[in-house]
């Protein structure tokens, strides 16, 4: 197997070491009650993709969230985006165009 679908093979451990160190009912419960803004859960690829079942998982728990491509997302829904929303940037590499180019025109 090469490096390319080791990682992706790899993703969804990463998601669940993530999701087990920094949340937990308790605070995902809590959080919930007192965010005001939209999610936004944006990449390139395979990063998008992989958050696909976060999209879901948040939406099927009365999250508003928003699931979109970060090429759409730079060229189209900046201007959209609030100080209360949350934005999830992923990117394999760290160094995806579109991602960085995100965080640079963000105030």
């Amino acid at each position: 197997m090469n490096q390319l679908y080791r990682e992706i093979a790899e993703q969804p451990e990463v998601f669940r070491r993530i999701a087990t160190t920094y949340v937990n009912e308790e605070t995902f419960v809590s959080w919930h009650e007192d965010h005001l803004g939209t999610i936004y859960l944006t990449g390139m690829g395979s990063s998008l993709f992989a958050a696909y079942p976060a999209y879901l998982y948040l939406l099927s728990r009365g999250f508003p969230v928003v699931y979109i491509d970060a090429s759409e997302l730079l060229h189209y829904g900046l201007q959209g985006i609030r100080d209360v929303d949350t934005l999830v940037l992923l990117s394999q590499s760290g160094e995806s165009y579109e991602v960085l180019e995100i965080l640079n025109r963000l105030p």
